[in-house]
């Protein structure tokens, strides 16, 4: 493979080089990273089903991730153009008269990390328009119930059995739109503007298993998080993902930096879980992140035995 610990030398290089190797093989791999310290500084990208980066333990005689520089030392990430295009161009800036801040947004706030799962060349977040492009629609969905398993679509043609798709529900009347007052029901929430300033967009998506087809009636493996008004405009839409992806037995740790603010965090981040499905993580010790781990567009995704240490901000989001 490559990488050779405690020798004080980066290692990135060697290993991006094996997982690249390693997404040739049609069958299961598991990647076993060695104990000790392992220097890295650029991101790694895993892009593959049936993959799993296994290190020798999180404990002291384990294997430890060290990153000594942040994400803003990396190379902008292609993924997050349109990210970085909607912060200019909206003026995404941290505001703080009290404590004299006026700094622009960092695209490393609320994405990115030095192990990220993606599949290459598919957006995870929706910012500008002009990235738009048409979705695969495989049905139209006419009725379903929050907590039942079962929903009712014009046509199940395009459906098979063990697909795992996206349902996607719209809100096209604005502040005030049924979907709107059913999600915030009950709480003292003032709802942001994109709940209704972008009615071409989702305002729920959620990643689905069928398990059954009977005519017009489809079976999920998981519940529906909400019911379905004909007025959402629901449809089920083709969802491309990774699955059976496992990051488990190791340390990431960052060196000790002093916080500015919110929003302007430099890019310690830990692990990025971009469309990710039936996958873990696992015995994992995090020290001194900005962000541990961060989620966008996963589903059934166990992430159990998270230490973190010293001034992590946020574990999961």
């Amino acid at each position: 493979m490559g990488v050779i610990a405690n020798d004080g030398k980066d290692d990135s290089k060697a290993l991006i080089n094996a997982i690249s190797k390693l997404n040739d093989v049609d069958d299961q791999v598991i990647l076993q990273l060695p104990a000790g310290q392992i220097i890295l500084s650029d991101i790694i990208y895993i892009e593959r089903s049936d993959f799993i980066l296994r290190g020798s333990g999180s404990g002291d005689n384990g294997t430890q991730l060290y990153f000594p520089r942040p994400l803003m030392y990396v190379k902008d990430p292609a993924p997050l153009t349109e990210l970085r295009e909607y912060l200019i161009e909206f003026d995404k800036r941290q505001r703080e008269e009290v404590n004299n801040i006026d700094l622009p947004f960092s695209q490393y706030a609320w994405s990115g990390g030095f192990i990220w799962t993606k599949v290459p060349g598919e957006r995870v977040k929706s910012y500008l328009k002009k990235y738009e492009k048409p979705l695969k629609v495989l049905a139209k969905v006419y009725s379903g119930d929050r907590g039942d398993f079962m929903i009712t679509v014009d046509n199940s043609s395009n459906l098979n059995l063990g697909d795992v798709i996206e349902l996607q529900l719209f809100n096209k009347d604005g502040i005030n739109g049924k979907i709107v007052q059913e999600l915030y029901k009950n709480t003292n929430v003032k709802v942001g503007t994109h709940h209704f300033d972008f009615p071409e967009l989702p305002i729920v998506r959620q990643q689905l298993e069928i398990i059954s087809i009977v005519d017009n009636q489809v079976t999920f493996k998981s519940p529906l998080t909400i019911s379905i008004d004909t007025t959402y405009d629901a449809q089920i839409v083709e969802w491309k993902h990774l699955e059976n992806v496992g990051i488990e037995h190791f340390s990431i740790e960052f060196p000790m930096t002093l916080r500015v603010a919110h929003h302007v965090e430099q890019g310690f981040n830990g692990i990025n879980l971009t469309r990710l499905y039936n996958s873990w993580v696992k015995d994992i010790v995090i020290v001194n992140a900005d962000s541990g781990i961060l989620t966008e567009e996963i589903a059934n995704v166990t992430i159990k035995d998270i230490t973190t240490k010293e001034n992590t901000m946020h574990i999961i989001r």
